[in-house]
């Protein structure tokens, strides 16, 4: 099996002749998250740049995959890094003391609220899309080995990659890929002079987030509805998303993007099936009854009752992705509020969330405590790699 196709840095930094050596992620040479931040321009002003931009944001990310939910947390996470961990991240060297130094509290917390946002999530959506397929890949090539290893059990479940159960292995797949869209707001970036941050994400059955964007601020998601997709590639994928959408210019637009033919003759433009849902929900001994009405322009030989089904099931993974964000990263209780900080703190949520989705974890918070007692799973990426694979080489320096 090829290199972990999830690799934070692909580059060996410090050599003797102060030059940097890329190393190749796989046999398809992926770039890494370093090589894509470097494509997220620099707002600082040159002349009082000590650390790079992808060295801060890595080692932010890295923060926030050991648990870090403040960018206080990530300061302090950064201080503790080893100096093969800052070394891995291509921190600077100090002239005095020969020795790595990361960036402090401050300068992550400036960089966040001056970043891009749209740049960003641009950036880091294009390299998960990438590494989810390589991964995809992989795993068809190389298969899944039982773990007959009590101890290689053990460290599985500690590092949140249990097996599934049944019910969720014999699922019904659908044939064609799904990309969900939905909403979430940052309500505890709020202001007195500010509204908090409403973030639109578009989501894989897998749990990726492909992209992301801000809605603005007098504003809904109607209107960054075809600007959030318009930089996806989603020919024969299948987009799904909630009431708020089911608009007649959404609809032609993505039939626009599908090229597929249209029944001319029914009032919503593109509509090819109309199916209704009923559910029965019972809390706490009292049951409640929902019917469910929902239209989709594929048609019955594109997608059967059970795939329909199976696409409705899914979409509810990114409300599984604003629970994470919510639950186990404690976004709403924070109080990051400065500029762009929150949006860009809710990005490396999401690419840890979905890293860790790539590889099987079941059990984010299982993974982000087993990443925090050691940050050399962070360097080499351990957690994201799950332990039913095949060995992998080891990067060396």
């Amino acid at each position: 099996m090829p290199a972990p196709a999830s690799l934070l840095i692909n580059a060996v930094q410090g050599q003797s002749d102060q030059r940097t050596r890329p190393v190749l992620l796989g046999r398809d040479g992926q770039e890494s998250l370093a090589a894509a931040l470097s494509r997220v321009p620099d707002p600082r002003d040159a002349r009082g740049v000590r650390h790079r931009l992808p060295t801060v944001v890595g080692l932010a990310l890295a923060a926030v995959l050991a648990e870090s939910a403040s960018v206080y947390a990530v300061g302090q996470w950064i201080a503790g890094c080893s100096q093969r961990t800052l070394k891995a991240f291509g921190a600077r060297v100090d002239p005095v003391t020969g020795r790595y130094v990361g960036p402090d509290e401050k300068t992550v917390r400036g960089l966040c609220a001056r970043l891009d946002g749209d740049a960003l999530d641009a950036a880091v959506g294009r390299w998960l899309q990438r590494r989810a397929d390589a991964a995809a890949r992989a795993k068809a090539r190389v298969g899944v080995r039982p773990l007959r290893d009590r101890k290689a059990r053990r460290r599985a479940k500690a590092a949140g990659q249990r097996h599934r159960r049944a019910s969720a292995r014999d699922r019904h797949r659908p044939r064609l890929p799904q990309v969900a869209v939905d909403g979430k707001t940052s309500r505890g970036a709020r202001t007195r002079d500010r509204a908090a941050p409403h973030l639109l994400a578009a989501l894989t059955c897998a749990g990726v987030v492909l992209a992301q964007c801000q809605v603005p601020g007098r504003s809904n998601e109607i209107a960054a509805f075809t600007g959030l997709l318009t930089p996806l590639d989603l020919a024969d994928h299948v987009v799904t998303a909630d009431a708020m959408q089911t608009q007649r210019k959404h609809a032609r637009w993505l039939r626009e993007v599908k090229e597929m033919p249209a029944p001319p003759d029914l009032n919503f433009p593109h509509v090819a099936q109309v199916f209704l849902i009923e559910r029965a929900v019972t809390v706490k001994g009292r049951t409640s009854y929902q019917a469910m009405l929902y239209v989709t322009s594929l048609t019955a030989g594109q997608a059967d009752a059970a795939d329909l089904l199976a696409y409705v099931r899914q979409h509810w993974g990114i409300e599984v992705l604003h629970w994470v964000r919510d639950v186990t990263f404690r976004e709403d209780a924070s109080q990051i509020r400065t500029g762009n900080a929150p949006r860009v703190m809710a990005t490396l949520r999401n690419v840890s969330v979905s890293l860790l989705r790539i590889h099987d974890t079941t059990n984010i918070a299982a993974a982000l405590r087993y990443n925090a007692r050691n940050n050399s799973r962070i360097r080499g990426c351990r957690s994201v790699q799950p332990p039913w694979c095949r060995s992998a080489p080891r990067m060396s320096s």
